[in-house]
């Protein structure tokens, strides 16, 4: 108990409010109006793998008898790396406004998004990162990060877009950010449905500041 106490102590020291290695995150519908309550969420990536990752092994590590063959040994692996990758895009959102040819004064919100199931919408759907612009234009942006890309991420996303609950008035583009490879033939099948495939290599050559 007392092990968990100190974790849960250290924890909440780095989620400070005014703490560098926190970030607010919060929660907006699809008109960019605030609603709900704000919640935190640590931004820096090592923190985040140290906590899961790390710590739980701390004791055995500092004695030398923790056996380490492969990161893929770790639990859930593929989910951590794909909360990471989504972390350091919405850190650098200023280089995806300038990919996508949005000017950030334009921007309402550029944030996660969670639709819960209820009787005013069709189901739930969770969108990695959601930008809302003053012209009325949603970004639903699908982040990936595999060895190989499927043609299956279209059905994923198109199925969210299906019970997603949009205003009247509002225009859907989905864009697509990965780190992976595909074929020519999965290429095809996601250019002709993205308004945007953005390869993790371009995001990092965008300077932002141009």
């Amino acid at each position: 108990m007392s092990k968990f106490v100190g974790r849960s102590q250290e924890i909440h020291k780095i989620l400070g409010l005014k703490n560098k290695n926190a970030a607010s995150l919060d929660v907006y519908n699809l008109k960019g109006e605030q609603q709900g309550t704000s919640r935190y969420r640590l931004k820096d990536n090592y923190l985040r793998f140290y906590f899961k990752y790390i710590e739980p092994h701390k004791e055995k590590i500092l004695n030398s008898t923790f056996n380490f063959k492969s990161v893929y040994q770790f639990s859930n692996w593929e989910s951590t790396v794909g909360l990471q990758f989504e972390n350091l895009i919405l850190q650098n959102l200023p280089k995806l406004f300038k990919i996508l040819n949005i000017n950030p004064s334009d921007v309402i919100a550029a944030n996660p998004y969670f639709q819960k199931k209820s009787a005013r919408t069709k189901g739930a759907c969770q969108i990695d990162i959601l930008i809302t612009t003053k012209q009325k234009t949603i970004f639903v942006c699908e982040l990936k990060v595999q060895d190989e890309l499927h043609a299956t991420v279209v059905s994923e996303v198109q199925k969210k877009l299906t019970v997603l609950t949009v205003p009247r008035g509002y225009s859907l583009r989905p864009i697509l950010i990965y780190e992976g490879k595909f074929s020519e033939k999965v290429e095809y099948r996601l250019k002709n449905y993205f308004d945007h495939v953005i390869g993790f290599e371009q995001f990092l050559e965008a300077d932002a500041s141009d």
